[in-house]
């Protein structure tokens, strides 16, 4: 795994506006009019930036470290939750868009036990608790006989749909920086957390995000409170006030896994409910994950950002 998630502080920003130069008349000299301090002043004026639109946060520019060297992120707004339901079905209805597991007809469901027609199923090589389930999608995301709850994130959404819905929205999905920044601020707003809520995976014995506690994949414990999917914001958020950063769905985000889109995948961050420290751990800030940009699981979301 590569790159940490880094460096954020929270606070209130201000930036400067430069103003047009302006022309101030002083005494007359003759027919003349003396220019006060005999020129024109250019004046700046420091003006506290709008607020983050409803919903999101102002992430402010920091460094998140990189292979060659600390990457700087310039300052830009995140939702503060992952994408609802009741967030996607808004922009289906006024779209009539059409997710790519819908095109396809199928995606993958987490379904570790035995279906009763064994020969018949279709699971993923070397991780066969994922299997081939006809018509799940986002309003079914168990398969037809399931349904879709408002306060869940959406799931089975590929990168193509994430990005329409961020387009729709007048947002964009972030870039992997822009992720690790906001992670990094962790509980107390320093940076450099090795989780998005702080540097221990359970404070005070706690569990403060939706992630497998037991043995992957045959056992949660749901010490965390929950054995599925969590409403968003069920956890506390970290000192920049974003949730879920951590477990509850997979993140999509902008960037190629590798350089030049090699290989054809794209980045996911955060980890999962399936994320267990016993297999992946992949709620820490460190951990990065990748999928072909046209796929979509019961795990998988996103937030966007501007």
């Amino acid at each position: 795994m590569t790159v940490s998630a880094l460096a954020g502080c929270a606070g209130l920003l201000t930036r400067c506006r430069r103003r047009r130069p302006e022309r101030r008349a002083g005494r007359q000299a003759g027919s003349a009019l003396v220019l006060v301090a005999a020129g024109l002043f250019a004046t700046v004026a420091c003006t506290a930036t709008e607020p983050p639109p409803e919903g999101m946060v102002r992430v402010p520019a920091g460094t998140v470290p990189r292979p060659g060297g600390d990457q700087r992120v310039e300052t830009f707004d995140l939702d503060t939750h992952e994408v609802t339901n009741r967030d996607f079905a808004a922009f289906v209805d006024a779209t009539g868009f059409e997710t790519e597991a819908e095109r396809w007809g199928w995606s993958l469901v987490f379904h570790p036990e035995e279906t009763a027609n064994p020969d018949l199923e279709q699971r993923v090589a070397g991780t066969l608790w994922w299997l081939a389930v006809e018509g799940a999608y986002w309003r079914h995301p168990r398969g037809p006989d399931s349904a879709a709850e408002a306060d869940l994130p959406v799931v089975h959404v590929s990168w193509g749909d994430a990005r329409a819905y961020c387009d729709w929205r007048g947002k964009r999905l972030p870039t992997e920086a822009e992720w690790d920044l906001a992670a990094g601020a962790g509980n107390d707003g320093e940076g450099r957390a090795h989780y998005p809520w702080g540097d221990e995976p359970a404070p005070q014995g706690q569990w403060v995000a939706n992630v497998w506690q037991g043995d992957f994949p045959d056992r949660d414990d749901a010490a965390d409170g929950h054995t599925y999917l969590a409403p968003v914001g069920s956890y506390p958020p970290n000192a920049l006030g974003v949730f879920d950063l951590g477990g509850n769905v997979w993140e999509w985000v902008d960037d190629w896994y590798r350089p030049g889109g090699a290989g054809g995948e794209k980045v996911l961050k955060g980890g999962s409910w399936l994320c267990a420290a016993s297999y992946c751990e992949g709620y820490r800030n460190a951990n990065r994950n990748q999928s072909a940009p046209d796929s979509g699981l019961d795990n998988t979301g996103f937030r966007c950002a501007m």
